[in-house]
């Protein structure tokens, strides 16, 4: 048993170790300055000499663009000249704090911001001294004029010495769809009133809000909308007519997308295309197309021109007049050239650019940082080609410049041509990876598999079954389209499982239909899931539900009708039958309220089917005691079931007529579990974790509860299955040991009291005097749960869990130096991450330690 505690302890440190080894900050590069004009000439010549950045959180292409957006005055302005409309293609993680970092370094980001997004630490996300775009014009301007900022807090807490004034609020608390925004536009006519700043950065945070918790279909997607383009007008107004606001640049932009749940943080073209748009009055003046707006919905959401993201970072130093970032990896946006007021200006900027940008890959490809030597790492191939593609263009630069200097006429098309390909280089993530720490890591997990395999007893049919499973699955850690699919494994890998029990159990007893059930449902379940099979009818019933809420609420009255009948079941023996009906029937109306009031409060057209009067008492109820009362009453009935069973069981009717040996059930939790995780809608990106939930009737300082509400909000389904397997491997005991004797329901005799003692086979026995009617006493052989079949249950669990945690970091050392590490491998580490050490910390020792507990008293 010792050996099997140790191997639990040291898979969750394995994957710590891994991952502090494999997710780290980006190797600091020299912080250098590119020969060109001096700054004073730069300043002067510059178009614009102030900037607002506005950035709306999740600000997709088509909520501007297409006919369906909800932005009519910045449209005008498109189709006016005014405005130059831009799709930016964002990188991964698309999360808020990396797309901060990438819009004012100009660099590509690590991974590690997708765990600093989460847990919000300040002291580990601040870069005192970064070298931004926000630094570089602060400098420019020697002090005359302050940067002001007004949004969340995350830019305060990247970069605390740039902003000379601000105002800022949390963002990672519950989420609000009205305030924060609202803050922020009522100081916005006093800021743009004043003369006595060069920038003006805006964050608005409830678009994305929106889309958290109602996707981007909600009812009140299109008001926030409509606010946004509001503000737009109040800004552009004052553009045109306050004097000292003449030479203002407007930047309109969002930081990432969404996809249809309203979630971020993957690679779909719905999360990446953010819209973009440049304004000023002067761009109409200029030799601007005039462009089309609105457009018709693009399925790509690319609309007009598509950049990189990163390439608004050189384009705003041309526009302004700074020095551009050392770090930066971005090209001045082509359409922006014209806002130059001569070819030549324009050709010496995008020379400066391209020397930047060879400078910075130079730095880049000679960081002693590196974890492995390119020239010996097959991955670099492809890499290496680049490099040398870039070289040649540099050339063509180098001689291009010559012969602009002897007769300055010649266009910006081979500076256009190497900064591409310069580009392609430097935007593969090279993170400062520890080879020490991943060892150390794979070393833990390596040992846990041992101990593991040492405390197995031994290798039945349900053990190799699950062996078998896991030996494949780790196969197929290795093809990163397999791993973006991996819910298809666990599908038809646990449709396949349940089969096979179909079958043996016929044989072994002539009893299916439990398992036929099962199956029939598992593969509807899979039909339903927008990540099934290839008959899925996700869609449809999205449509469905879309045009017809009442359709998603009766299953939801169901399912609470169902588990009220299940809890009252439960207590009735001690509390009564009617006492018992009416604590399952608060516990489940308090959660079905909440949901009502959740749902009508984030999106009120799913009860469009509700009379009025009822929506107004559903608006009254109070969410926050609604959830608090559910959850203390949950809690409370969970701990006197403990209480009231924390003597040997009886024996009762087995759990949806399953009856499995251990390790059977071990491989059914397993396999039936995580195809659970992926039936709930989630998959292997960070887009699809649901955290918007952890916060209900919590606030951000509520540590504790928001991480298990979290936590349950997303492997709910694995949970449950963990929990289902304790009772599965119970009614195993019933059926392996117990011998009950229907016994009289009337009492004993007057004066007759029980004694227990152990039988032949080390089982207690209870000796209950007989009834008066009775000729002799009666044995009752009631279940203990022997400790090699519960060592085997929870060994082979283990197993499981080290040897799946050690062939994916074994795969991700195989992928090191592709891109697939982190747009495929990196999200599904971080969910693999959370589950394993939640499930060895939370389940095998809590839950297992409950069950000790109960067969042990």
């Amino acid at each position: 048993m010792l050996m099997l505690l140790l191997a639990n302890v040291l898979i969750p440190v394995g994957m710590i170790i891994f991952m502090a080894g494999l997710f780290r900050s980006r190797p600091l590069l020299e912080v250098t300055d590119i020969p060109s004009p001096s700054l004073e000439t730069r300043v002067h010549n510059a178009p614009f000499d102030k900037v607002i950045f506005m950035m709306v959180d999740a600000l997709r292409t088509d909520f501007v663009f297409s006919k369906d957006g909800g932005f009519p005055f910045t449209q005008g302005l498109i189709r006016s000249g005014a405005a130059v409309p831009i799709t930016a293609l964002s990188a991964m993680p698309t999360l808020t704090l990396s797309r901060i970092k990438a819009l004012t370094q100009g660099s590509s980001q690590s991974f590690l911001d997708a765990w600093l997004n989460v847990v919000n630490w300040p002291e580990d996300s601040r870069l005192d001294g970064g070298d931004t775009w926000l630094a570089r014009l602060k400098a420019s301007r020697a002090d005359q004029k302050e940067l002001v900022f007004h949004g969340i807090e995350e830019w305060v807490d990247l970069y605390p010495d740039v902003f000379d004034r601000m105002e800022t609020f949390a963002s990672f608390q519950l989420p609000n769809l009205v305030h924060s925004d609202r803050n922020i536009t009522e100081n916005l006519s006093r800021e743009l009133a004043r003369d006595d700043w060069t920038a003006l950065i805006l964050h608005y945070l409830g678009l994305d809000c929106v889309a958290h918790l109602g996707g981007p279909r909600s009812a009140h997607m299109r008001p926030k909308q409509l606010e946004m383009d509001a503000v737009v007008k109040e800004i552009y107004t004052a553009l045109v007519h306050e004097p000292h606001m003449q030479d203002t640049l407007f930047v309109l932009l969002g930081d990432h997308g969404m996809t249809a749940q309203g979630n971020h943080g993957g690679r779909l073209p719905e999360e990446l295309a953010a819209a973009t748009v440049f304004i000023s009055p002067k761009l109409g003046a200029m030799a601007q197309p005039r462009r089309s707006s609105p457009l018709d919905v693009a399925e790509d959401y690319l609309y007009y021109s598509a950049v990189n993201q990163i390439d608004l970072v050189p384009t705003l130093s041309g526009l302004m007049g700074f020095p551009i970032p050392s770090t930066n990896a971005g090209i001045f946006i082509p359409d922006m050239l014209s806002a130059f007021d001569d070819d030549t200006k324009a050709v010496e900027f995008l020379l400066e650019n391209a020397k930047q940008i060879h400078r910075a890959l130079r730095i880049s490809t000679r960081s002693p940082n590196k974890a492995i030597d390119l020239d010996d790492d097959k991955n670099f191939k492809e890499r290496h080609d680049d490099l040398d593609r870039s070289d040649d263009r540099w050339k063509a630069v180098l001689l291009a410049e010559k012969a602009w200097v002897d007769l300055p006429s010649r266009e910006a098309s081979e500076d256009l041509k190497f900064v591409a390909a310069a580009q392609s280089v430097l935007l593969i993530s090279v993170d400062n990876i520890s080879v020490s720490r991943l060892q150390v890591g794979v070393s833990c997990l390596a040992a846990a598999v041992m101990l593991a395999y040492a405390s197995l007893p031994s290798l039945g049919l349900g053990s190799w079954s699950l062996f078998i499973a896991t030996a494949i699955h780790s196969a197929t850690m290795l093809v990163p389209t397999l791993v973006e699919e991996e819910h298809h494994f666990w599908f038809w890998g646990s449709l396949l499982w349940l089969v096979f029990l179909s079958v043996l159990r016929s044989r072994r007893s002539g009893f299916g239909l439990a398992y036929l059930g099962l199956i029939s449902v598992h593969f509807v379940g899979q039909c339903i899931n927008k990540h099934g099979t290839a008959y899925s009818i996700a869609d449809y019933i999205d449509d469905l539900i879309f045009a017809s809420p009442v359709f998603i609420w009766i299953p939801a009255l169901l399912s609470h009708v169902s588990a009220s009948v299940l809890i009252a079941k439960n207590l009735r023996s001690t509390l009564g039958r009617w006492m018992a009906a009416v604590v399952s029937v608060a516990l489940c109306a308090a959660a079905f309220g909440f949901k009502l009031a959740s749902a009508y409060g984030h999106n009120p057209e799913s009860l469009s089917f509700v009379p009025v009067y009822a929506t107004e008492l559903v608006a009254s109820l109070p969410q926050d005691l609604l959830l608090q009362a559910f959850w203390t009453g949950l809690l409370a009935c969970s701990f006197f079931f403990i209480w009231q069973r924390r003597g040997p069981y009886s024996p009762t009717s087995s759990f949806v007529g399953m009856e499995l040996s251990p390790a059977e059930t071990a491989t059914t939790v397993v396999l039936l579990g995580q195809s659970a995780f992926y039936s709930m809608g989630r998959d292997n990106t960070i887009a699809s974790l649901d955290l918007v939930n952890g916060f209900n009737s919590l606030d951000g300082t509520s540590v504790i509860g928001v991480v298990v509400q979290s936590f349950l909000t997303n492997w709910i389904g694995p949970v449950w299955w963990s929990l289902a397997g304790l009772r599965l491997l119970t009614w195993w005991h019933q059926g392996r040991h117990s011998r009950a004797i229907p016994t009289l329901q009337n009492g004993y005799a007057n004066g007759g009291h029980q004694t227990s003692h152990q039988n032949g086979n080390g089982h207690a026995e209870i000796t209950k005097p007989a009834p008066k009617k009775a000729a002799k006493p009666q044995v009752i052989d009631v279940v203990v749960v022997t400790n090699d079949d519960f060592s085997e249950y929870l060994t082979i669990q283990t197993l499981f869990s080290a040897l799946s945690s050690l062939a994916f970091d074994m795969a991700c050392i195989y992928i090191w130096g592709h891109e697939d590490l982190w747009n495929i491998y990196a999200p599904k580490f971080i969910n693999a991450f959370l589950w394993v050490v939640f499930h060895q910390f939370m389940f095998n020792g809590l839950a297992c330690s409950v069950m000790w507990f109960l067969v042990a008293n």
